[in-house]
């Protein structure tokens, strides 16, 4: 079935590493000998799945389902926790692991919805782009002709968000178009950027909210109580209501334009 709908040889050809003998030389002797041809030109095994130091399997009552992890953190951030690992290490599934990828996805998306408002709508150029964006581009490139070494280009696509910010700090804004595009392709290679920035921490607040049971119109009413504060000048007070906000997973962003919130 495998010959008659993708042909042979294969370009990719994965599963665990315990595959390796004798499943996956047998198949190579019986597909070549059969086919008289190269049956794979790569090979991709990955090292086991661990939960909390664990290993992960059925017969230990120890693992996850996706739909189950999907209750718990957006899809983005599942994949970034993912190819945070190279895929011949082992991955540790943990609670620790799934929030820390939460975070950093939702710093992502801040960026990009940033980076959006900072543009207003603006057209973004199909190509051309400046040595600085190109190299980011390039790097993420390398890195993932390296062996799919997705944590290697999880650090480009962090280096490049850093210089974004810095870029946007400054009110530079040669660059900001092409930024857009690059990174939006190279973050959809690994699947962490897949819907408008906004929506996505749109959810996060809601998913945040939810779970935590915090309600909006608290939020509000203690960004309005420290504002007074601030204004009183009662600076142990409006401390006070950041440190609670932010002990609940709700961090607090004063600007010229006001106080905004966001979830942890």
């Amino acid at each position: 079935m495998s010959r008659r709908y993708l042909g042979q040889p294969f370009d990719l050809h994965g599963g665990g590493e315990d595959l390796v003998f004798p499943h996956h030389e047998n198949e190579i002797a019986q597909s070549e000998g059969a086919a008289g041809k190269p049956f794979v030109r790569h090979w991709v095994h990955h090292a086991f799945v661990r939960i909390n130091d664990e290993k992960m399997a059925k017969s230990l009552g120890n693992f996850l389902t996706i739909e189950e992890t999907l209750k718990r953190v957006p899809a983005e951030a599942m994949r970034l926790f993912l190819v945070g690992t190279h895929y011949r290490s082992p991955l540790d599934f943990n609670d620790q692991g799934l929030g820390d990828a939460e975070r950093a996805c939702g710093r992502i998306h801040e960026t990009v919805a940033r980076l959006e408002d900072a543009l207003g709508g603006a057209a973004v150029p199909s190509d051309g782009a400046s040595a600085t964006v190109q190299r980011f581009a390039g790097e993420f490139t390398a890195a993932m002709d390296d062996d799919l070494n997705t944590p290697r280009a999880l650090g480009v696509l962090f280096d490049q968000i850093r210089e974004i910010n810095r870029a946007l700090d400054a009110g530079e804004r040669g660059d900001l178009a092409a930024h857009l595009r690059v990174f939006g392709e190279c973050a959809g290679v690994l699947g962490i950027v897949r819907r408008p920035a906004a929506r996505y921490l749109e959810d996060a607040k809601s998913r945040h909210l939810q779970t935590s049971g915090i309600d909006p119109a608290e939020i509000e009413r203690l960004i309005a109580e420290r504002n007074a504060a601030r204004k009183g000048r009662d600076f142990t007070r409006a401390d006070a209501i950041r440190a609670d906000l932010q002990a609940r997973g709700i961090v607090l962003k004063d600007s010229a334009d006001g106080t905004t919130w966001s979830v942890e």
